[in-house]
């Protein structure tokens, strides 16, 4: 395991060393992948006998995206609350979620701290979920030249999907989606995806859909009638009886499901591109001792000393 650490980590760095300003810019939902990390690893533990699952496969998971994608910026993106503006529209938006297991709570600001000694830069912003964060990232970063890869399990990310936008899910061969992929995987384009959800809902965050309306259905009606806009113009004509009649009594509904839906890509943002420019660890040896406090001493001691590829 050392071995294949180094082999990683040696790559992480040399690809960063020759990466220009048209390189991949890397998006990660962080609480996304410490959450799939938390439940696909069991019984790990430090020294002290605290959890350390989650940190563990998240750290494992961005080593080899890093690896496999060469970024030349990196993003750990983590939510900082529900915005006003979702909760204004619905107040039991993602309600019924239930509370994060006290064991992964707990790992997050080792996570956080662990990502910022490998030089990844995290970013969250008060009151601001991830995704909305991520999106303004995004459109920053393609005004500027460099292409996204978002790292996300979020269909809701798929929206952002364009020319210079793809997402991937956190498994190790997950392909990246373009505008076709997101065609094969849901039926419409990128730019159909908040009128895809809004007639479907999304039961992750407590919003419901048209009664009747399944993934089958909301394809062909937006392959007709191109947008909801376009479905409540054409009411009239929408066949069978049964669905035309639950479109009718869902229409004010569909607009708050695309405002709901709808990702900001306009937040002021503190920070400039250039902070997420990925380069080496910026304290090697606070690294190695946060690594080894965690129990992670393979990772730890495959580390090359500092210095040593420059």
């Amino acid at each position: 395991m050392a071995a294949e650490s180094l082999f990683l980590f040696n790559d992480m760095i040399q690809s960063t060393a020759s990466t220009g300003p048209g390189s991949c810019f890397l998006l990660i939902d962080a609480l996304g992948l410490a959450y799939r990390s938390y439940y696909a690893i069991r019984d790990l533990t430090g020294p002290g006998g605290q959890p350390t699952n989650a940190a563990y496969g998240f750290l494992r998971t961005v080593q080899m995206f890093i690896e496999r994608f060469s970024p030349g910026h990196i993003g750990v993106v983590f939510d900082a609350g529900i915005p006003e503006v979702r909760t204004a529209i619905l107040p039991e938006y993602k309600a019924q979620r239930p509370p994060m297991p006290d064991g992964l709570r707990q790992q997050l600001p080792v996570i956080e701290s662990l990502a910022e000694a490998f030089g990844w830069k995290t970013a969250s912003l008060p009151g601001w979920e991830a995704d909305d964060v991520i999106a303004t990232l995004a459109k920053k970063a393609i005004d500027l030249g460099p292409e996204v890869l978002i790292m996300t399990a979020d269909k809701d990310i798929l929206q952002l999907v364009c020319k210079k936008v793809s997402v991937v899910g956190f498994g190790k061969t997950d392909p990246p989606l373009g505008a076709e992929g997101v065609q094969t995987k849901l039926g419409v384009r990128p730019e159909q995806v908040v009128d895809y959800l809004a007639l479907l809902g999304d039961q992750a965050d407590n919003i419901a859909g048209v009664p009747g309306v399944g993934k089958k259905t909301a394809c062909q009606l937006i392959e007709k009638y191109g947008d909801i806009e376009g479905i409540i113009e054409n009411l009239d004509q929408v066949h069978p009886p049964r669905i035309r009649s639950a479109l009718e009594c869902a229409t004010g509904r569909l607009q708050e499901n695309r405002a709901l839906i709808a990702l900001h890509t306009d937040l002021d943002l503190p920070w400039s591109l250039s902070e997420f420019r990925l380069g080496p660890p910026p304290d090697w040896d606070h690294l190695v001792r946060e690594l080894r406090t965690q129990g992670f001493e393979k990772m730890a001691s495959a580390l090359p000393r500092q210095g040593e590829l420059f």
